[in-house]
């Protein structure tokens, strides 16, 4: 997530949220799945391109990016981690 952040020019005049989660794979075992909200299809194709050329580690390359309407999050406003976990098996 941090060298995603790093791609994404985030500031207060935009509503990008974003995560990291993994689920299985029956071949590799498991899969890391970028949700990101608060954004369009031109973005993750630009986003992946970014992400392809400047990450060293192929490992933490996202298999999939979806985009969602809004990443879950708890009463306190921090990522409801158990909650993505779900949101993510449900688009699977």
């Amino acid at each position: 997530e941090n060298n995603i952040s790093k791609l994404i020019s985030l500031n207060d005049d935009n509503h990008i949220d974003f995560i990291a989660t993994s689920i299985e794979d029956e071949k590799k075992g498991e899969k890391i799945v970028l949700l990101i909200s608060g954004v369009n299809e031109d973005f993750v194709n630009v986003l992946k391109e970014k992400i392809l050329t400047t990450f060293d580690n192929k490992l933490m390359i996202p298999s999939e990016i979806k985009i969602v309407n809004d990443i879950p999050k708890l009463g306190s406003g921090k990522k409801d981690f158990k909650g993505v976990k779900e949101l993510t098996k449900e688009l699977f």
